[in-house]
């Protein structure tokens, strides 16, 4: 079974310092953050933990896309 992904909130784009000046990212919601990282990871996407320090105990992650789109991948609060 896949995990389920809905859009967040946010409408910005994170984009890697070292492509653009900007700050472009997407914000993807999950029911589950450890079952979303295992099966983006399986399609090609990469852990950037290192963009921003999230919140302590914030269910989130960080990572960027095949295309080098930055995303943040957050926990449902009935996750």
């Amino acid at each position: 079974m896949s995990p389920k992904f809905e859009p967040g909130k946010n409408i910005a784009m994170k984009v890697p310092v070292h492509e653009y000046e900007n700050e472009v990212w997407l914000e993807l919601v999950t029911s589950d953050c450890d079952d979303a990282a295992r099966y983006l990871e399986d399609k090609g996407c990469v852990r950037r933990d290192e963009i921003e320090d999230l919140p302590h105990g914030f269910r989130g992650l960080w990572v960027s896309s095949p295309s080098n789109i930055i995303h943040l991948v957050t926990e449902s609060d009935d996750g």
